[in-house]
């Protein structure tokens, strides 16, 4: 008989195997140490309580669903969610291990449900509850040599249209702005009381934005085992004024550079050209082909980005919501126009779906 149950102590090791029959992606060596990190140490898992729910089918653990416990800032209030990050079955139990019975018992027990995902994911979503919207990637070409190698076999002319790019780009550069002398630039390495500082300023600057104070901010970028971020954090005579958080992907097909997150005020529009320039320099400086970010749908960042040479990637990555909240619609959370996202906001960050 099937049974949907909360994760228990001992399922550690069977929702891990599990997970990693699903998604072989998961095979590498650090995965234990990255589910722990992801699940058992979340700041707001403390007390043994992880957002994690399994379908058992004689006393084998078939099925799991899992998620961040996280908050999202609507207004001038704050909410807990639940970012749904890993939701699967075992292969050989696809049609009895109950995965729409794992989801509905999620939407039981949370009132706000998020998740990230692929735009064949929306079928499955739709069928469940949620709603959705898509969100586009953005994407600035540093380096045209080794994408066009791929596909021509003139290297000559794939390193020729590649120096009348890279000459291109500096002179868009160049047109986009000199280096401002107010906004100071530093490499950060740990996020002190200045980003709570900051995100008390700035969080009513937008609809809605997840939570990124200190402590969640040092928990996703400072603690995550087996990734690691370059952050630069921006200043004037008045402080920090905000952050960007970067990352190189090696498991993509060319040298990839993500920007994972960014945050400052939304009439900052110096802070943000600053910090976009400083991320584009030092992703240059690591021989980086292209550079990926989502659009935030904020348009002073947007605008910045583009003025800096983003355009519209080919892919869109799905956004899922169900709210059972009195206080916030399923129709206000639907709107693309009330969010600010990053890559950084789930685990989109860990799987390629960029």
């Amino acid at each position: 008989m099937l049974k949907i149950r909360c994760f228990e102590e001992g399922d550690k090791v069977k929702c891990i195997s599990l997970l990693q029959t699903i998604f072989p992606k998961k095979q590498e060596d650090n995965f234990e140490k990255f589910w722990e990190w992801e699940y058992l140490s979340n700041l707001k898992n403390t007390g043994g309580d992880p957002v994690i729910l399994v379908s058992e089918l004689d006393h084998k653990i078939v099925g799991v669903l899992a998620g961040i416990k996280s908050r999202i800032n609507i207004g001038d209030s704050s909410f807990e969610c639940i970012w749904l990050t890993d939701y699967g079955t075992h292969p050989d139990y696809r049609m009895k291990a109950g995965a729409f019975k794992l989801a509905h018992r999620a939407m039981e027990d949370f009132d706000i449900l998020l998740g990230f995902g692929n735009p064949n994911s929306s079928i499955i979503g739709k069928r469940i509850g949620f709603n959705y919207f898509s969100v586009p990637i953005l994407a600035n070409v540093l380096s045209l040599k080794n994408i066009l190698s791929s596909k021509m076999k003139q290297a000559w002319l794939a390193k020729g249209l590649d120096a009348v790019w890279q000459a291109f780009r500096k002179i868009s550069l160049f047109i986009s702005g000199s280096k401002s002398d107010k906004v100071q630039i530093e490499e950060i390495s740990f996020f002190d009381e200045r980003f709570d500082t900051l995100w008390d300023r700035v969080k009513g600057d937008y609809p809605v934005i997840c939570c990124r104070d200190k402590d969640y901010l040092q928990w996703r970028y400072g603690f995550v085992p087996g990734y690691k971020y370059k952050i630069f954090g921006a200043t004037d005579s008045h402080g920090l004024t905000g952050y960007i958080v970067l990352r190189l992907e090696e498991r993509t097909r060319f040298r990839t550079g993500l920007i994972v997150d960014c945050l400052s005020g939304i009439n900052n529009i110096e802070t943000i050209r600053c910090l976009a320039k400083t991320a584009l320099s030092y992703f240059e400086e690591e021989s980086v082909d292209i550079v990926k970010c989502l659009q935030t749908g904020i348009p002073v960042y947007d605008n910045a980005f583009k003025k800096l040479g983003f355009i519209f990637h080919r892919r869109n990555i799905n956004v899922f919501i169900k709210s059972k909240s009195d206080k916030v619609t399923d129709s206000f959370l639907s709107d693309r126009r009330n969010w600010f996202l990053s890559i950084g906001d789930s685990d989109l960050d860990f799987y390629c779906f960029y």
